[in-house]
């Protein structure tokens, strides 16, 4: 073996290791980016759909504070989920489907209930 065998392998083991940081953080910074566009197209809107739809005060408030908690129940069993799946990108996978898929029941409502003028709704 060369002199310089072990010093070149320590440098190529640092460059891999700078390599996959520099692409975990890339991928932090993208997940975040979409997370910032999801709320600000989304949670910042839905106070006054519900309103448009004659929401009561105590409706409002719970739209507005159920999503914070089950963000930290979710925190809490994510743990004991990743342990059962073994896998951390099907877990997230799937979460962020079903965070799409709670967007159907809102547009639902709004398709086929009318508010009328006096706080109720038709439904067609």
């Amino acid at each position: 073996m060369p002199l310089g065998f072990h010093s070149k392998q320590r440098v190529l083991t640092r460059l891999n290791k700078n390599h996959k940081i520099r692409k975990s953080l890339k991928y932090s910074v993208l997940d975040g980016s979409a997370w910032a566009a999801m709320m600000g197209l989304t949670q910042n809107y839905m106070t006054p759909y519900a309103l448009n739809l004659k929401a009561t005060n105590s409706q409002i408030s719970l739209l507005s504070a159920i999503p914070a908690l089950l963000t930290s129940v979710s925190q809490f069993f994510s743990p004991i989920l990743l342990e059962r799946t073994g896998n951390r990108k099907n877990l997230i996978m799937i979460g962020a489907f079903l965070n799409g898929l709670m967007f159907i029941p809102i547009l639902w409502y709004h398709s086929f209930f009318i508010p009328t003028r006096s706080g109720g709704c038709w439904a067609l």
